[in-house]
């Protein structure tokens, strides 16, 4: 009976060890944790504190951008505008061929002539 009772004391001993180390992981586990959350608060800070000005830059590149695309689309705009007015100055091919017919005479021209005389 002592033997039972020593044993279960015992038992009770090694339970309770097994216990305290299981509470000494956990607390060094949580210790960990509440660590890895301070660095990654403070990363996530440092990432914003970067990540801000980045930002401001890319904004800024996108409207340089946008103004230069616009300043280059106005520019061919005004191109386009400059080749139609030399277009409309210029006379069109029908009557250049007009012009050219009227000095110089196709083959058989007279004989339509004589034709038309008779």
């Amino acid at each position: 009976m002592i033997a039972g009772i020593e044993n279960m004391k015992k038992q009770q001993d090694d339970e309770q060890q097994l216990l305290q180390q299981r509470m000494r992981e956990y607390k060094q586990r949580h210790r960990e944790l509440v660590q890895l959350r301070k660095e990654f608060k403070q990363q996530r800070e440092e990432f914003k504190q970067r990540l801000v000005p980045a930002m401001q830059h890319v904004r800024q590149v996108k409207r340089e951008n946008e103004v230069l695309r616009l300043l280059l689309q106005l520019k061919q705009q005004k191109e386009v505008e400059q080749r139609m007015k030399e277009r409309q100055k210029r006379p069109s091919f029908q009557a250049v061929k007009d012009f050219i017919g009227s000095i110089i005479r196709p083959k058989g021209y007279k004989r339509l002539e004589k034709l038309q005389m008779d």
